[in-house]
């Protein structure tokens, strides 16, 4: 599956040039592609590195988190997202932060669901004259992001398999690290799965196993001491 990391750039540069759209066109795709990939990092931020506030029904975002949804509005709005210019006023954006709340509270799979709201709220409906075109063009941006989504995190459960195959585990050694990799891998490839199975639905194909590429290498069997 390697192939996904190297391909993806051509796939995209393919795509921006032969879309059958003017120059204005051209770049309002390239600043769709970076609106999508600011709501990326602002999800991969809000559902691993900002903490919430309170606990049970009191939970809520924290002034943090807050406060980087401003500041990823105001890109958005810069970049001529208009559905995202709502969102400024006070009262949408309670509403907004409370939406993003349940989708970190409810979901399995938290940076693709955060990320499927904001896209969903900012990019609003295009007119009936272009929405197939437009339709089409938001299509292949969300195939392209589940894409290199996937790419990314086969590329980090490669990381952590090469960490584990260099411990001393067989020798009775970093027992702890051990357990500690086991459990990132084991949640890495919980999320593949997710994005592979969304992928999948896309490219109307069966789902693809990772499970053969990141096999642990069996402990060699112990030798026999000759009395």
């Amino acid at each position: 599956m390697r192939y996904v990391t190297i391909f993806l750039p051509f796939i995209l540069v393919i795509v921006l040039t032969l879309h059958p759209q003017t120059a204005v066109g051209q770049q309002q795709l390239r600043s769709e592609k970076e609106a999508l990939d600011l709501i990326a990092d602002f999800a991969d931020r809000l559902c691993t590195k900002i903490d919430l506030e309170g606990s049970g029904s009191s939970l809520d975002l924290s002034g943090t988190a807050k406060a980087e949804l401003s500041v990823l509005l105001k890109k958005m709005v810069n970049l001529g997202i208009q559905g995202a210019a709502k969102y400024q006023e006070s009262q949408y954006q309670g509403l907004l932060q409370k939406d993003l709340l349940a989708a970190i509270r409810e979901s399995t799979n938290c940076k693709l669901e955060v990320w499927k709201d904001l896209k969903d709220k900012f990019f609003v409906a295009p007119s009936p004259r272009s929405q197939d075109q437009n339709s089409q063009l938001a299509f292949t941006q969300h195939h392209l992001h589940v894409l290199s989504s996937r790419s990314a995190v086969y590329e980090k459960i490669a990381a952590e398999h090469e960490k584990f195959k260099d411990l001393k585990v067989c020798e009775g050694r970093d027992r702890m690290e051990a357990q500690r990799l086991r459990t990132t891998i084991d949640l890495l490839k919980s999320e593949f799965r997710a994005l592979e199975s969304e992928l999948a639905k896309i490219e109307q194909r069966k789902e693809q196993d990772i499970e053969p590429d990141f096999l642990a290498p069996p402990c060699p069997p112990q030798s026999l001491s000759v009395e």
